[in-house]
């Protein structure tokens, strides 16, 4: 009788513990499904803002004050010719989901060229010129900075723990700035 209890309990122990590995490891796994998550959202993000600090920093003048239909259009100087190009940043669904990507188009010569763009993951993008009190503007010619503000989902699907990033910034592009002698 003592045989049979002892063996029952073991096996009970024996179970109890495979549960609780079982427990661990798929936390484990859920741990590293967002932390891979959230990394490859990061760094879409990260390359995405790379790209509108360049244009940020090169900008000459403003076309819109805010998104015309789905477009924003500015020039900047390219630094290594000295060239003025128009570029569009236009918001563009993605079939399927309730996020857009942000497809960024370079004008030269009068021919449209595609020249970057970001994640499919953008829930909420903003564009807007504002004057030197950080007040929106109607007329593009008034704006001494661009905000931008955006939130991007993750690329794989939604997690318990990382859902979207968010990120804004004003920019105050040197050639928009008012001359001011000191």
């Amino acid at each position: 009788m003592h045989f049979l209890l002892d063996n029952l309990i073991a096996t009970l122990v024996a179970g109890s513990v495979f549960l609780i590995l079982i427990g661990i490891n798929h936390r484990n796994q859920q741990a590293a499904f967002e932390a891979v998550n959230f990394y490859a959202m990061r760094q879409q993000q990260i390359a995405f803002i790379d790209m509108l600090k360049r244009d940020m920093q090169n900008v000459t003048r403003l076309e819109t004050a805010t998104e015309q239909g789905n477009e924003f259009i500015l020039f900047v100087t390219e630094p290594s010719t000295s060239n003025e190009i128009r570029v569009i940043y236009r918001r563009e669904p993605v079939i399927g989901t309730d996020y857009v990507r942000i497809q960024r188009y370079e004008i030269r010569g009068g021919s449209q060229v595609a020249a970057g763009r970001s994640a499919d993951t953008i829930s909420h993008w903003q564009i807007v010129a504002r004057n030197a009190a950080s007040q929106p503007v109607v007329d593009p010619t008034a704006a001494t900075q661009v905000y931008i503000n955006f939130e991007m989902g993750a690329p794989f699907r939604e997690g318990r723990i990382v859902k979207r990033a968010r990120w804004d910034a004003a920019f105050r592009p040197p050639m928009l700035q008012p001359n001011v002698s000191i």
